[in-house]
């Protein structure tokens, strides 16, 4: 099989190289880990080249944030490529993982196909903290629209979903790349859930987002990064630009989501208010439907 795995490092210099040799460990002699360097100012471009691998590809970019940079490494994927593979700077891929999402993705007959797994969570030294949260509910359209289910390290996609992504480039208005992923291909393919974890995901103090511990760890973890990060900015943002690039593909199910909830003004796009109130659940739990609401009432307030 063709496989590339797409890497975007940031001053990552304390765990690359176990990370790196961990992939290329099980990466076919055909494979390729293309690697683009996000303006690192520490030695973690240094340490990448000390491991001499012909299946290393390494780029030195400027700062553009890790979801155009891992975009940007995708639009740059060659046609022959069967699939892409998405990986973190910090974790360590355990054996089986490569073959294990190829099995998955071998299965879509034809479709563009997003998949994706759970995580062991370990702490710095690769003690096991936890099982990332299972996954109970089918992945939709409708779903991606409002949260993310997909957990970038983890992801995989096939020619057909590397093709469909590469018709909107690198989108200026999108702030996770696995989001998108899981947008774009749930509204035109399939996306596989998969409950086997086989990779350790490593939790430190410089984890842009990660996961916490447990239920109470995990919700922590969700309401520091909403106090940093304007969410339902991101949200309405990507909607704009699955609109712009891929509005006439859509089935016209999610082209009818999109204009009876969805509201333009000018550049940017709005949440309606039947959309805020409206009675159907979108989120994983009750919870986390009503964090949501609040959050696009808030938004929607303090944008007018």
């Amino acid at each position: 099989m063709r496989v590339v795995v797409l890497m975007s490092t940031y001053n990552g210099e304390r765990f690359i190289e176990e990370q790196v040799v961990s992939i290329l460990s099980q990466l076919p002699s055909e494979g390729l880990l293309m690697i683009r360097d996000d303006g690192s100012t520490d030695k973690t471009v240094e340490k990448i080249k000390n491991i001499h691998d012909s299946r290393i590809q390494i780029e030195e970019g400027k700062n553009i944030g890790f979801a155009k940079s891992f975009l940007s490494l995708l639009n740059k994927t060659s046609q022959d490529v069967q699939m892409v593979m998405f990986s973190d700077q910090d974790d360590v891929w355990l054996d089986g993982k490569i073959q294990r999402a190829w099995e998955c993705l071998s299965k879509s007959e034809g479709q563009a196909t997003l998949y994706c797994s759970r995580q062991i969570i370990v702490d710095q030294k690769l003690k096991i903290l936890d099982l990332s949260e299972k996954i109970v509910h089918q992945p939709s359209f409708s779903n991606a629209i409002a949260e993310n289910i997909v957990t970038g390290c983890t992801a995989s996609i096939n020619k057909q979903a590397i093709q469909l992504m590469q018709r909107s480039g690198v989108p200026k208005n999108v702030y996770f790349h696995d989001w998108w992923l899981y947008l774009v291909i749930s509204a035109h393919g399939t996306v596989i859930v998969d409950d086997a974890a086989l990779i350790l995901y490593r939790q430190h103090e410089h984890n842009f987002m990660g996961r916490g511990v447990g239920w109470i760890g995990r919700n922590m973890k969700i309401i520091q990064f909403l106090t940093k990060n304007d969410l339902i900015d991101a949200l309405v943002s990507q909607i704009y630009e699955l609109r712009k690039y891929y509005f006439a593909s859509l089935p016209s199910d999610a082209r009818k989501i999109i204009e009876k909830y969805i509201e333009d003004s000018g550049q940017r796009v709005y949440a309606r208010w039947s959309f805020i109130f409206h009675n159907h659940l979108w989120t994983r739990s009750l919870q986390r439907d009503l964090v949501l609401r609040y959050l696009l009432v808030r938004h929607r307030i303090r944008r007018k």
